[in-house]
């Protein structure tokens, strides 16, 4: 674990203290993400052990908001409203200026079913979502604060918030060209498909969970949506995406493991989704001991899931102290480089 100075723990303590009054787990000082993202680059600023230094720094790797790991997909906690709230947060307080640029909607923005032309739908909590009048619009707002948008879908026939939700399975290029349509910046594919689909793509020798079908994905939303939106590959490890990094169409960034929960360890060995499980996860899938090195290049980076810090007890885990909190923040931090997202 780094060994942070006295100063540094002090901002620590005055983070973790705000996000539990607050009970928002977003709301960062700019004095405390300065002074421990500014710590964490001078530890990495050495010679890659594998690359030499073409890979650029950690900050390069996307940074941002996604609200999923303390809502998740309630529509009363995560809509319009509250998204253009988390915006101005995030571009007055400090963050965007430390380097965490996108605010990412997560699961359930979608309508139940694909308009006539076969195109997704938001949702009423999402009604005015792609309106381009920043006024009105949450894409349009949110980049006029200079931040940028992500969103969420899957590489099934459903989402992983259930059959509620289609998913892109067959649609990559009519969803591509809607994404782009509507300005979105980063597009995270999560991997969740109804069992009919599953056992389809089992007959026909590419599973879903492989890294054939895996591949197949990354090179079609690659192909439709060019190299400048961030593409994320969510499939928790499954099929070890990063064997595709050197691949011309491959993601910008890929799930290491298991979905994260709010617990540090559970149990002895710990639990799937306990944050210790994670950890061992990624440094053994992820090559020790150079935590990623070997299978990152520049502009494709490992995904340990999303930060559980200030996020509370829910769902029976029992959140994180405030020493687990600030392991998890420093670890997250220094996996070189890593996509950081609170």
């Amino acid at each position: 674990m780094i060994n942070t100075k006295k100063k540094s723990s002090s901002y620590f303590k005055f983070f973790y203290s705000l996000i539990q009054i607050k009970k928002i787990f977003f709301l960062v000082p700019v004095s405390f993400v300065f002074i421990l993202t500014t710590f964490l680059l001078q530890k990495h600023n050495g010679t890659n052990p594998v690359y030499g230094n073409s890979v650029t720094p950690p900050y390069s790797a996307p940074m941002g908001v996604n609200p999923y790991n303390r809502y998740g997909d309630n529509t009363q906690n995560v809509n319009e409203t509250s998204m253009r709230a988390m915006a101005l947060t995030q571009h007055t307080n400090g963050m965007q200026a430390a380097g965490y640029t996108y605010l990412n909607v997560d699961d359930a923005w979608q309508a139940s079913t694909r308009d006539a032309n076969g195109n997704l739908v938001p949702n009423a909590s999402f009604a005015n979502m792609a309106n381009t009048d920043p006024s009105i619009g949450l894409i349009a707002y949110v980049h006029s604060l200079g931040l940028k948008f992500g969103l969420y879908t899957s590489a099934g026939d459903i989402n992983c918030s259930g059959t509620n939700w289609p998913g892109s399975y067959g649609y990559e290029a009519t969803d591509s060209a809607k994404f782009l349509a509507w300005g979105v910046d980063y597009v995270k594919v999560d991997w969740c498909a109804s069992s009919a689909l599953q056992s389809q793509l089992t007959a026909q020798g590419c599973d879903f969970y492989s890294q054939c079908f895996i591949k197949k994905e990354s090179n079609l939303w690659r192909k439709y949506m060019g190299s400048n939106v961030v593409l994320s590959i969510s499939a928790s490890g499954a099929g070890a995406p990063w064997q595709l990094y050197n691949d011309p169409l491959a993601p910008t960034m890929w799930r290491t493991g298991h979905d994260i929960d709010a617990a540090w360890a559970t149990a002895l060995p710990p639990a799937p989704g306990d944050i210790l499980y994670i950890i061992n996860q990624t440094h053994l899938q992820e090559s020790l001991p150079y935590l990623g090195y070997s299978y990152q290049s520049n502009g494709h980076w490992s995904d340990p899931d999303m930060l559980e810090v200030g996020v509370p007890a829910v769902n029976g885990r029992p959140g994180l102290t405030f020493d687990e909190a600030k392991s998890h923040f420093s670890l997250w931090s220094s996996y070189p480089p890593s996509v950081i997202f609170l």
